[in-house]
């Protein structure tokens, strides 16, 4: 429980938000430009911070360390949200800048909790 503490952290829901709703790029090339670390090393802080937290997220149930069931149900939709922004420019990083494992866990908890979704409908309500 200590990990939702900080999911539901003022500081974490403003970068959340931040993230979501102010940070806005059109192709992988203003992606980069805009967290570039030395022109804008805030924007990449608050975006590396999100980030970071659901590719922790990734690795402890790609270990098995926490059970997907209780990620949908206190992070589920924000973890989804958040990967259908950013995932398709974490993908393109890995190809440009030669990190094929970048972000990784975070889009294999994004591909869990699809999986999940289609496998209890019910849920989708």
């Amino acid at each position: 429980m200590n990990l939702y503490e900080g999911y539901r952290s003022p500081i974490f829901r403003r970068q959340f938000d931040h993230v979501m709703f102010r940070m806005n790029y059109e192709d992988w090339d203003e992606f980069n430009r805009k967290f570039d670390p030395i022109e804008h090393p805030e924007e990449r802080v608050i975006w590396f911070s999100v980030a970071s937290f659901y590719e922790g997220i990734g690795v402890l149930l790609k270990r098995k360390l926490i059970d997907i069931s209780l990620i949908d149900d206190l992070i589920g939709p924000s973890a989804r949200m958040e990967w259908e922004k950013i995932g398709p420019f974490e993908i393109e990083s890995r190809k440009r800048l030669n990190q094929p494992r970048a972000w990784d866990d975070f889009e294999y908890l994004y591909n869990e909790l699809m999986k999940y979704m289609e496998e209890h409908p019910e849920l989708k309500a």
